[in-house]
């Protein structure tokens, strides 16, 4: 750990311009007119006094790094260079290739010694050790979250487990988002928040050689209106029985295409095709509050075709994000040396880490840069044992190294 000790602005020195006495003795001692005494003396005292600059008065500098708020409301101003403290800073390298830049507020080459105020700021990226950091895209002047020790939520994933309805072969799926697969029932998670209904295709070569092909929209959004159908055929005929299953606002209307250029409006119609084959039907559903939906099937109208089709069930979930990017943490700990940490625990909705502005600053004993930041943040502390603080940073300037 490295330091800075700040303290006052030293006072300034002033260079006193002298003539010495040896130089005017010589001109004392020579005969002269007594006439020009009085002006030897008026020289004199213009050459001993002119040059002269009084010393400055002491004056008092601004601290460079400083912690005002409170610590469960009591009060407290923490100043480098007073009461033994120091800014202490440092960085970090983790194994999974993430540096943290570290900055403590406290006692000199301690990181957790009574008093100590510690922030340490995740980078928002993976680096090789001992690459340059780019500080300016580093750090951001924004509102940060706060880092989780036991892993924090990730973005919200959206994972879609899909089922084919055939008996073996071959399978070729497209997502919609630019991925495929080949397994019968694979499980596909949408990483894109603002896709809400990829157009997913499934080709299917059957045991037998049967090729089929379906595309459907598939919903990724919470939504109340959806639409599917069931159908049945009759032995040894080609006639198919559909059955519409809905959710939305009633009234429904109705749009059946039977793939031969006929239709129907009602919910559950029967048709009969003119000629046994394979069909690509779609029903089309509005409800009452104008929400429409499609979805089409292939329908085999003829028992010695084959027909493939595929079903799906959308969860959503929170991954765990690991590396936890552009996140922060604070600790202090207590006179007994206990650590009170924000990364042990739920931080409410009113905590928050705002990076106002950073400068460069020079570098510390180590010879690492650093730099200067001004923040301000709310959060709470929790201790192994239970414990919790609320801390209140109103004003700060502290300082971090980065590589």
């Amino acid at each position: 750990m490295n330091q800075f000790e700040i303290g006052q602005t030293p006072n300034q020195q002033h260079l006193k311009l002298r003539t010495s006495d040896s130089e005017l003795i010589p001109l004392a001692k020579r005969n002269m007119d007594k006439r020009f005494i009085p002006y030897l003396l008026i020289l004199l005292w213009l050459v001993m006094g002119c040059g002269v600059e009084p010393l400055p008065e002491n004056q008092e500098g601004t601290p460079e790094f400083f912690a005002k708020g409170t610590l469960e409301q009591t009060s407290f101003d923490w100043v480098a260079g007073e009461e033994m403290r120091y800014m202490n800073t440092d960085y970090r390298y983790e194994e999974q290739g993430l540096y943290t830049l570290i900055g403590s507020l406290g006692e000199k080459e301690c990181l957790d010694c009574p008093g100590n105020l510690t922030v340490k700021i995740r980078d928002f990226r993976l680096r090789e050790q001992n690459s340059r950091m780019d500080i300016d895209s580093a750090l951001e002047r924004t509102i940060y979250a706060y880092y989780r020790e036991d892993g924090a939520e990730g973005p919200q994933v959206t994972r879609v487990a899909f089922e084919n309805e055939s008996t073996g072969g071959n399978y070729q799926w497209n997502f919609g988002d630019g991925t495929t697969h080949t397994g019968a029932n694979p499980v596909h998670e949408y990483q894109d928040s603002a896709l809400l209904s990829p157009q997913v295709c499934l080709e299917t070569v059957d045991g037998s050689g049967c090729v089929t092909a379906i595309c459907n929209e598939v919903l990724l959004e919470e939504t109340d209106c959806a639409v599917d159908f069931e159908h049945s055929l009759y032995p040894n005929s080609t006639y198919v029985e559909f059955r519409a299953e809905v959710r939305g606002q009633q009234p429904f209307r109705y749009r059946w295409d039977f793939g031969d250029g006929y239709g129907a409006s009602l919910g559950n119609p029967g048709y009969s095709y003119g000629e046994a084959g394979l069909y690509r039907v779609c029903l089309t559903v509005t409800d009452g509050n104008g929400c429409q939906r499609t979805i089409c099937k292939n329908i085999a109208a003829d028992p010695e075709q084959c027909e493939h089709n595929f079903s799906y069930e959308v969860t959503r979930t929170a991954v765990i994000d690991t590396l936890q990017f552009s996140r922060v943490e604070v600790e202090w700990f207590d006179e007994d040396g206990t650590r009170f940490s924000s990364a042990l625990g739920n931080q409410l909705s009113s905590s928050h880490f705002q990076l106002l502005s950073h400068e460069a600053y020079q570098a510390n004993e180590e010879r690492q840069q650093t730099e200067k930041l001004t923040l301000k943040l709310t959060c709470t502390l929790f201790s192994e044992d239970g414990r919790e603080k609320t801390l209140v940073l109103d004003d700060a300037v502290l300082g971090v190294a980065f590589p």
